[in-house]
This record gives C-alpha cells, structure tokens and sequence, in this order.
C-alpha cells in the first residue's frame, strides 16, 4: 500500500501544474501604530486590484481570505501612511505599524515552514498549535506541562519536572522532537519515555506544533506516530528604534514549592532585532493529595522532600534584515536540569504487586538527569527571490548537543515496609551512565509557485551524530575509586541520516484542495563496537537503511466555514544506535547477537477531519487509524549455547517481528458566546491491539486512557478574566502483559479522574499583570496512567510579570 501511496503521490506532482482554480488560504495578523504601540482599529486590509479585503477588529487584528502566493496586501487607516507588504505563504504571524510620518518598510518577508500551521482551515495535516506567550489558561512547571490534555496529546511524567508526549498512542522514539525545525532525537533514543522535552524553558518558547501523524515525508526516521516542534522567541522587525524589556516571577504554594525568575530584554528596529533571556528555577517537593495511598511513596509521605531539583536556561535570538529579499536569523539556547531525583526508582510504587516479598526499594538515590542537558545553536538564511519557478529559498545549519547522564546510589541499610522502617542510609558507591549525543544538522528549503493554483516545496536535510557513551562506578572507600566498565553505546559511533522531499499543494475547484508529496531518506550507522574479546563479545560494523515514504491529502469546503479533509501518510523508524548495539549477554539468560537484515519499522496512517470555523465557533473532529509493521522486537533464534560454568544461553537477535494498529478520535471545540463568555472541550480517545508473532492479539501496552478537558471563561472586566476548567481522564484496566510486570502501574488498572482548576488573569497596568493558578481546588487523589507519581494535591501557583 505503501507503494501505491507513493506512486500516487509522484503522479499527482505531476498533474498538479495544469490546474486552472484558485488556492485559497488565509492570512491573518495584527495592525499596530507605530508611535504608541497600541492596535489600529477598523484599518482597511486589501489585495490591490481586487475586491477582497478585511478590515481590523478593536484588538488590531483581521483574518484575510486569500488563494495566491506570493500576494502583495495594502493596510490604510485613516490618519496613517498605508503600508503595501508582501506575504509568501498562508500565516497567522503578520505584524504590520502604521504611522503618518515614517515608511517602514516595503516588504514583509514570511518564515518558510515544511507545514503550513497557521493555515487551520485547509490544511489536511492534522495539528494542534499552541501559542506559549498567550497560555494564561495552562500550567507551565515545565514545558510538558503546557501540552497536558491538549487535543491528540498526553503527558506520562515519571518523575517531576520530566514527561513523555503521546501522540496517537505513542511515544519514545516513536514521536520525533524538533527545535526551530531541527531534530532535536538523539540517534540512541530508546523505546521506553524519554525525559528530553524537559530541558525546554517555557518562559522563552514562542509556539509549540504538534503534528498528529506520521511527518516522515517532511523530516524522516522517527516520525512515525508525529512530531513535536518548539519555536523559540525570535523578534520581529519594528518601523522605529525599540527597547524593550521584562522580568517574570513565578511561584507554587502547597505543590512543588516552585521559585522562578526569568528576565528577558529585546531590541527592534527595521534592520534588527535580538533577544536575550534567561530563566533560573528551584523546585524543593512534591507534594500529592493527603488521600493518596501511602504504601506506594514508601519510605517517603505524599509529601516528597527529596524531590528537589533545578531548571537553568537561557535563550538569545537575532535577526537582521541585509536587504529588502534576504535576513539572517541566529538563534542559541542551552537548557539543563544539573539532577532531579527519578522518583520511580526511590519508591515502593506497586512493586509487591509483582513482587509479593519485596520490602525496599530499588535504589537509595536514582537520577535520569545528571546533567540533563540541551543546547541548540543555529543560523538560518531567507531569501525572498520572487520568481514563479522559486519564490523564496531558506538554508538552516545547526548544532545540538544533548547529555543524557544518569547516576544510581544504592542502600548501604535499606528501608523496610513490613517493620514499618523509613530510615536508610545511601551507599559509598555510586554508578554512573553518561551518554552523549552531538549533532550537525543542515536542512534547505525552496517555494515555488509555477502558477496562480500551485504551491510548491522542496528541500533536504541532513544530520551527523557523534555518540559518545561511558559507564563506570566510583567508591569513595576504595583503593581504586573509578572502576570503568562496559558502555551503554560504543562509544565513538556515527549515525548520519538524509533525505530530499518533494510536495505540492493544489486548489482543484472552488472548493476542493489538494496536497501530497514523497521523500527517500538514507540512513547509515557506523558502531564503534569494542572487538570480539571484548564484554559485548563484536566487532565494529555498519549498516545502510533507505525508506521512501509519501503522503496525499483531500479538503473540500461544501458551504462557508465547514471543511471535510482526509490525510494518508506513511512514517517509518531506522534502526539506530539503541537497537544495534543491544548486543552480548543479558540478564544473565540471554545472548544478544547482530541481525544483518533488520528494517525500519514503518506506519501507515489514514485521519478524516471535519472542521467548522468562524468568527464565533472553532470545532475539529478527527477519526484516525494507524498500522504498525515491522516493529523491532528481541526473539529467539532457536539456539542454545553451553557455558564452560555449566550455563546455558538463549541466543536472541533483534527482528522485525510484530505489528499493531491504532485507532482513536481527537477532538476540540471552543466556541465565544459573547464578548465576556467563552467556553470548550477537548476530547482524546486511543484503542490499540498489538498481534504477536505467535498470531495472539492483545492490549499495546502504555495507550493513554480517554482523556480531555472543559473550560469556561469570563471576561469581568477590562484586563480582568477568570477560567473555570477541570482536565478528566477516565478508567483504564485493559492492560498489557508487560504493563502489569511495571512498579508503576496498578495490576488492576489505573482510576480515572476529574480535577478542578481555577485561573485568572489580571492586568494591572501596560506594564503589569498578575496570575493565579490554583490547581486541584478538590485535593482529589490522581494518577495519568503510565506514570510513575500521583497528580499534585490542592496548590495555588502565582505569577507577577512586568515589562517596559
């Protein structure tokens, strides 16, 4: 099927051009005088020698119905200069001043993305944006938190301050993470959650896209369920000279004892502009509902002193216009949580479940992040060239270092739950994990509109990771206090990866669009593996993937405001660095060996939407479906091998062995009543069946329950709001094998849930506001299914922000 999707795909590229209708969009921003800064109302948005046009609301802002890219727009007000910019593509980001006495600027140039967000209406994609700066409504203790009960998402924290986005049912190295549109995924990202999206500072992220779906055709291995990417503040150009500054502080009372202090300052003018900040963070507990079962937090409470931790950031951005057509965009960011406990391995959670005599714990002290580091440095070039055969090309370079370290301290006298004793000492010895991943990465994107109705996009990308890996113990009481030992990862490995893509949009008639497109990526591994005599028992080899995957998209528009779309689209996940060194003996019955013919795990995915948006309604319903093959599984090879200590063996290998297939439904509607009442819902829903190699079919293991959110919110007065909103979850007890042997999972499953939020938002000023969260108003006992923790009890988060 895969096939025929692509074969589709490349044929629709080709027929797209002799179309003769129109490509509609739309275009959207915000009016501003230059002078004051405050928004131009009722300011006229027109395509000259047109009849289309818009006019802005009180806010400044206007929505502009267009079809032909690139389109030169005029914005007059009464009073003002008009403005003619230049937009190259379908954006909800345009920024236009106006002043009577200074011309700003003759063009607007827009950022080139592989997937038009901003373009909600027609765009098959199926993606859930959020808008960072703006979220008065969301809790921000860490960046994962601003995705929790969003729709087509959902959060599994095992430890605080860290989690794993879910996207359609899966996550891990299921789901790829980008930065500026960047990968962020190191080559040895495991199957398991992963805590990588923690080291994200939220106080300096502008826009955070989930892309719900297989996004392989655009960015390659590992998209196979979706895609999460971050966009970092980036300033726009300005008609005048601007300064600007702030600071944010921000602090929870009852939950986590958070204590934080961002400050940020920023520069405009219409050449250039740049951005500096910086976010230090101190969190001292955890503390869980006073009604949550206590055996599992042993030997802690539900209040967890030995849950503190660090976040430290900062985030600086530049951009500078060289002449009307070409700017340069440099952004770098660096992110680090220097230790956070993990939880899980700390407490008894439900371990007796499985293990009816144990008494303690795994560990005295565990950590998944010591450090856990991030850092991303890019520079970027766009260029405008306005011609039909290219209208703009965009070339981005970027490096990213991501320290995945980890430290383990075991009892020296352990705690015990039958005699009902919590004190316990930790060990002299301590092992540690430290794993490495530093990545270059190149991507290069061009626009073409060869006629009124056809968009192009074209480009390629490629990424180069050096993995460096060790592992050693250290005991302060020792003749030797280092002890080296095996690595995770051989170290020194390389795992490069590129590909080109080709994709073309089509307005077919009036109402009807199309998209669809192809890439071939190309994936080698080179594994610095340690020689035959080593513990791991290879020797160094490499190995070549390819993968072509496609995708085609449908929207009709049967009447104003009511969109139907449907999106085919196939991902796939090259074997990496992870899956190929997992090699040697294991838990001391195995014997892991190299399989020469592994493949890349693919997905086929198919989602239906309908949609209706306007000024007053803003509902989405998407169905989706999607088919796993090729799943990399470790299965026996049928050989046993004798030991010279009178052990035996089970030889296993790696193979592509298993499939499953996933259904679901993500939905929303947000719907303003009036001026001072609005009101929504989210709604989540994944179904999953995974069929052995034995042809059994039972539960996947880790599909998040049904889940969303309900929200009402009223303006009381002007700068002044309030919210009402609670996130559910409901009950989930079908369980797979492999869930009911995890400490953190109830064999009987796992409650669902309703908690109750209050939050509200109050601008004192034009330089100061103040917001409260009060979270868990009910103190109700919770658990997101997977995780390893408890919900927080009742707690109350306060910011005050200030700008000048």
């Amino acid at each position: 099927m895969m096939y025929r999707l692509c074969a589709m795909a490349a044929l629709f590229s080709v027929l797209l051009i002799t179309n003769i209708s129109e490509l509609q969009a739309q275009i959207s921003g915000a009016v501003f005088d230059a002078a004051t800064g405050r928004p131009i109302y009722d300011a006229n948005i027109m395509v000259p020698e047109t009849t289309v046009g818009a006019s802005s609301s009180r806010t400044g802002t206007f929505i502009l119905q267009w079809h032909t890219f690139p389109i030169r727009v005029e914005i007059s007000a009464v009073g003002y200069e008009p403005e003619i910019v230049t937009v190259f593509e379908s954006t909800s980001m345009l920024h236009v001043t106006l002043s009577p006495k200074v011309y700003i600027h003759e063009e607007v140039m827009v950022e080139n993305r592989r997937i038009d967000v901003a373009n909600s209406r027609t765009r098959p994609i199926p993606v859930t944006s959020i808008d960072v700066q703006g979220s008065a409504g969301r809790q921000d203790a860490s960046s994962v938190d601003l995705l929790r009960s969003e729709k087509g998402v959902y959060i599994q924290q095992t430890t605080p301050g860290q989690g794993s986005v879910y996207i359609r049912g899966r996550a891990g190295r299921d789901v790829l993470y980008l930065f500026n549109g960047l990968r962020m995924n190191p080559s040895f990202v495991r199957s398991g959650q992963n805590q990588y999206f923690g080291a994200i500072d939220p106080f300096t992220t502008r826009q955070i896209n989930v892309f719900r779906g297989p996004v392989s055709v655009y960015y390659g291995s590992d998209a196979l369920s979706g895609g999460v990417d971050v966009t970092p503040v980036i300033r726009s150009f300005s008609a005048r000279n601007t300064w600007e500054g702030g600071m944010v502080t921000q602090g929870n009372f009852g939950g986590t004892g958070e204590r934080t202090l961002h400050t940020h300052t920023s520069y405009k003018s219409p050449m250039v502009t740049w951005y500096l900040a910086g976010t230090a963070r101190h969190f001292s507990y955890y503390r869980m509902s006073n009604q949550s079962e206590s055996e599992q937090w042993f030997p802690y409470t539900t209040r967890i002193e030995n849950a503190d931790y660090n976040h430290l950031s900062y985030t600086t951005s530049l951009r500078y216009r060289i002449n009307d057509r070409n700017q340069l965009t440099m952004v770098s960011f660096a992110g680090v949580i220097p230790d956070a406990p993990r939880i899980d391995r700390m407490i008894m959670g439900y371990s007796r479940q499985v293990e009816p005599d144990r008494t303690a714990p795994d560990l005295a002290y565990g950590s998944n992040t010591s450090p856990l580091l991030f850092s991303a440095h890019s520079v970027a070039l766009s260029s405008s060239i306005q011609r039909s055969w290219l209208a703009s090309a965009n070339i981005r370079m970027g490096y990213h270092r991501l320290k995945d370290h980890r430290r383990e301290i075991p009892f020296e006298t352990a705690p015990n739950l039958e005699t009902g004793e919590t004190f316990f000492t930790q060990s002299t010895v301590t092992n540690y994990d430290e794993n490495t991943s530093d990545q270059l990465l190149l991507s290069f994107d061009l626009l073409s509109t060869p006629t009124l109705t056809t968009l192009i996009r074209m480009g390629g990308d490629v990424s180069y990771d050096m993995v460096s890996s060790s592992r050693y113990r250290t005991d302060n009481t020792a003749a030797m206090p280092r002890q080296e030992r095996l690595p995770r990862y051989p170290d020194g490995s390389i795992y490069m990866q590129s590909g080109l893509f080709l994709h073309a949009n089509q307005h077919l008639t009036e109402s009807i669009w199309l998209e669809g497109g192809m890439r071939f990526s190309y994936i080698n591994a080179q594994l610095e593996l340690e020689g035959i005599q080593s513990e791991r028992g290879f020797d160094p080899f490499a190995s070549s993937f390819t993968a072509t995957t496609g995708s085609f998209g449908f929207t009709w528009a049967p009447i104003s405001h009511l969109y139907f779309t449907a999106n085919a689209s196939s991902g796939f996940r090259a074997p990496n660095v992870a899956d190929l060194s997992e090699l040697g003996e294991r838990r001391s019955r195995f014997l892991q060996v190299p399989n020469p013919d592994l493949r890349p795990e693919r997905t086929m995915n198919l989602d239906v939407s309908v949609r209706w948006i306007n000024e007053v309604v803003n509902a989405e319903i998407t169905g989706y479906r999607v088919q796993y093959s090729d799943k990399i599984e470790s299965a026996p090879t049928g050989v046993i091998i004798p030991l010279t200590d009178g052990r035996s063996l089970i030889e296993t290998t790696n193979r592509n062995e298993n499939s499953m297939q996933l259904w679901g439904i993500e939905s929303s509607l947000d719907v303003k009543i009036n001026t001072q009442l609005s009101t929504g819902f989210v709604f989540n829903y994944t179904f999953g069946e995974l069929k052995e190699r034995d042809g059994r079919i039972t539960p996947v293991d880790r599909i998040p329950p049904a889940n969303g959110r309900a929200y009402i919110r009223f303006e009381l007065a002007e700068g002044l709001n309030l919210s009402l909103q609670s996130r559910f979850a409901l009950s989930h007890v079908r369980l797979a094998d492999a869930e009911r042997q995890d400490f953190r999972i109830n064999n009987e499953g796992t409650d669902g849930f309703i908690i109750v939020q209050l939050v509200s938002n109050w601008q004192l000023n034009e330089q100061s506001s103040v917001r409260l969260f009060a979270d868990n108003l009910l103190d109700t006992p919770y658990r997101e299914h997977a995780s390893a923790l408890d919900g927080l009890g009742r707690n109350v988060t306060v910011r005050y922000s200030f700008t000048f």
